[in-house]
């Protein structure tokens, strides 16, 4: 959104500053209701990933030691191939950081949080004072806290993308290595 910002009257000011200050709340909760509307579908698929993983885990097991006993018409491929799924949903939430982010996301949105009222009230100190100030006017200040939340806002968002890359980026040197090595193995 282009802003119109003009400081000549104190009006201007006022409405200057309310525009600014409107501009940065969005910008906060859009990014709050982002990671508010992720947070429960990124743990939903966590806990779906980790509890497949641990009752597949535990059917294979059974699976093998049916295979192993002779009871029944169960093969040890029949395990093999239950562990294989646990192996890939392992994977999986590995790949899709699920465990770690729905935590990460909580976070992040608590830092946007406790920030987002750290500036209410540092924003309206500033605006009390500003809109008050004598002429001539000079709005350097006030576009300085702007700017500083807006970029502190920013980076708060920034570290966890960061975290989320790095995860991933992880997540696939650890797949291309395993690669690697069952390639090399005899």
């Amino acid at each position: 959104m282009a802003l119109n910002l003009k400081w000549d009257t104190v009006e201007e000011r006022t409405q200057s500053f309310r525009d600014l200050h409107n501009e940065i709340t969005r910008y906060v909760r859009d990014r709050q209701s982002w990671y508010a509307k992720r947070i429960p579908q990124k743990r939903l698929l966590a806990k779906s990933i980790r509890y497949s993983s641990v009752f597949l885990a535990g059917a294979g097991t059974i699976l093998e030691l049916f295979a192993i006993s002779g009871t029944g018409s169960v093969m040890t491929h029949h395990a093999a191939a239950v562990f294989v799924v646990v192996a890939t949903l392992v994977g999986l939430d590995r790949l899709t950081a699920a465990s770690s982010g729905w935590v990460r996301y909580h976070l992040t949105k608590q830092a946007l949080d406790h920030n987002y009222r750290q500036f209410q009230l540092a924003w309206l100190q500033e605006y009390v004072r500003l809109s008050q100030a004598p002429d001539p006017f000079d709005p350097v200040t006030g576009l300085d806290i702007f700017m500083s939340w807006q970029a502190k806002f920013a980076g708060i968002v920034d570290v966890e993308t960061k975290q989320w890359a790095d995860v991933f980026t992880k997540a696939l040197e650890d797949i291309e290595h395993n690669r690697l090595q069952a390639k090399l193995s005899p």
